[in-house]
């Protein structure tokens, strides 16, 4: 599976420009600098994942390590570019943020601390091919619950709301976790990458629907607006 990673992560990133546009990639010029700075980093960090797996595809270990080196540039512009958005949803005037902002700050929250624990364990492991690997595809996985968010509502009017939306994304999500849990228990080991992960995504699809009762995050969130 590993060795046609690159052809998933082309996937991936096909799947976010499709879900970004036409909101930011279709209309480059009138985006903002913040949505610009979140936009070039997480983009950066996909195309990295695809160098790297096609790296490794082709046996080319050296390039690998010299490109993995840059992402220690890369992971601290692209975490300051999400808490940089997340002030930017919680402080924007649009109905929209003002509706959603607080409970799509919390997956934000959840998807940013999963991504850094995910990219600090693979380079812990790094040696260790199995587990790098896999963490480093589950920073890929979660860019699918946004990009699927906003992909959704353009399949027909039988999406009948954001939320209805938000969830169907999550399932297919959920979906793809458990076909890789299910590819780790088929080659007989469980490994603790895609588990930590599924529990991401659980906890980032319930709180979208549970935040909006929970006074303490309320409370929080509105002391950016």
């Amino acid at each position: 599976m590993y060795k046609q990673a690159v052809y998933y992560f082309c996937a991936v990133l096909l799947i976010a420009v499709i879900g970004f546009y036409p909101s930011y990639f279709g209309d480059l010029a009138k985006v903002d600098l913040v949505h610009h700075f979140h936009g070039i980093t997480a983009t950066l960090w996909m195309l990295m994942l695809i160098v790297q797996s096609w790296l490794m595809r082709t046996g080319k270990i050296q390039a690998h390590r010299l490109v993995g080196r840059g992402s220690l540039l890369l992971v601290p512009l692209f975490i300051v570019s999400g808490v940089l958005m997340m002030k930017a949803m919680l402080t924007s005037p649009s109905g929209f943020s003002q509706a959603f902002g607080s409970r799509l700050v919390w997956i934000d929250t959840i998807t940013l601390i999963t991504f850094a624990m995910a990219y600090g364990a693979a380079l812990y492991h790094r040696k260790s091919i199995q587990l790098h690997a896999r963490f480093m595809a589950s920073t890929a996985v979660l860019v699918l619950p946004p990009a699927l968010g906003r992909i959704m509502p353009k399949l027909g009017e039988w999406i009948t709301s954001f939320e209805m939306a938000v969830h169907l994304s999550y399932a297919i999500c959920f979906a793809a976790v458990l076909c890789l849990i299910y590819d780790d228990y088929r080659k007989g080991k469980l490994r603790a990458p895609y588990l930590i992960l599924l529990v991401s995504v659980a906890l980032q699809q319930y709180g979208f629907f549970a935040s909006p009762g929970w006074s303490w995050w309320m409370e929080l969130t509105n002391l950016y607006k």
